[in-house]
């Protein structure tokens, strides 16, 4: 219930399924181990940018993925330089991961540099895999959109430990395709099973608008 009402209220993501296109995890975390587990194959092409949250990139090494490296540099203002990914790669590739707000430099992106991510890889048919655990923690004024709905292969990632400074919950969400999450249920079954209640219902009180609002200006204070 808190990650449907999160994405409804907060990201402005509607129309979501909540029981066939969300799998909730303990915190993010653990949404990114399980996510290689029923995603990656041997052999198969990881685009990651760094720095960034190191946990997807290692998993899929594990499962036999193949991971390049996209650096963020100060010279792009942190954004990915997408000409700068080898022909070769790009044309493999099965998942391109990000990390924005990025983690640690700040930086956010535009709609515009979001609109050439997402056409590069349906270009390529290759999955947007957009870790937003920093969404509403931008130091800037605007807020980052959510890729869902970019394209038809993206999956987003999130929870309400960074932005929300609630990480004592555990509590996470993968938002993705129903089949795929149907797959993820049953690796989940066999690891963390499910939330605790007792979170999910805390979860939706701090996503209450008054609470939540007094939550993000609080973020955005420290932050800023």
């Amino acid at each position: 219930e808190a990650a449907a009402r999160f994405l409804d209220n907060v990201c402005g993501v509607s129309g979501i399924d909540p029981n066939t296109e969300v799998l909730h995890s303990i915190g993010s975390k653990a949404a990114l181990s399980i996510l290689p587990a029923a995603f990656i194959n041997p052999g198969d092409y990881v685009i990651m940018t760094i720095p960034g949250y190191p946990v997807f990139g290692t998993h899929a090494k594990y499962y036999g993925g193949q991971v390049h490296n996209l650096a963020l540099t100060a010279e792009n203002n942190y954004l990915p330089d997408l000409d700068s990914i080898p022909t070769d790669v790009l044309a493999k590739a099965k998942v391109l991961v990000l990390n924005y707000p990025n983690n640690p430099t700040g930086a956010a992106l535009s709609d515009a540099s979001m609109d050439a991510i997402a056409e590069m890889t349906a270009r390529h048919g290759a999955w947007i895999m957009a870790d937003e655990v920093y969404a509403g923690a931008e130091t800037g004024v605007e807020k980052t959109r959510s890729f869902w709905g970019c394209h038809d292969k993206v999956l987003v990632t999130n929870s309400l430990s960074k932005a929300y400074g609630l990480p004592g919950l555990r509590l996470g969400w993968i938002l993705g395709p129903s089949e795929l999450i149907e797959k993820l249920w049953g690796h989940t079954d066999y690891t963390t099973i499910a939330v605790a209640s007792v979170s999910d219902a805390l979860a939706c009180v701090a996503l209450e608008p008054e609470t939540r609002d007094r939550i993000m200006a609080r973020t955005r204070g420290i932050v800023r």
